[in-house]
């Protein structure tokens, strides 16, 4: 349930899958609130592509997802580097077809 302003759209209802067949690319995906924001999405219905500098905690977290029973790919990105991000944002693309 999503907790809120009485008048909101979604109070009061159930929001699993709301994301069903999205794609979402996170940046630190690996740990902290990218990682919390990577199985969330999954939870949701999305397919995730998991974009983090360091990879045991990148592919980890991927793991995390599909042992939850959702879809996850791991792609290292340095999000400093602008080659790096479009690297990853390309890799996205390729895996999936599109970025919601």
């Amino acid at each position: 349930m999503v907790q809120g302003d009485p008048g909101g759209p979604h109070y009061g209802k159930s929001v699993a899958g709301r994301l069903q067949g999205r794609v979402a690319l996170i940046t630190g995906g690996g740990a902290g609130i990218g990682r919390a924001a990577a199985l969330r999405f999954a939870q949701e219905g999305a397919r995730v592509v998991i974009a983090e500098l360091r990879p045991e905690q990148g592919a980890a977290a991927a793991q995390e997802v599909v042992a939850g029973g959702g879809v996850a790919v791991f792609v290292h990105a340095d999000v400093t580097r602008e080659d790096s991000v479009r690297d990853a944002v390309s890799r996205a693309l390729g895996r999936f077809g599109r970025i919601d």
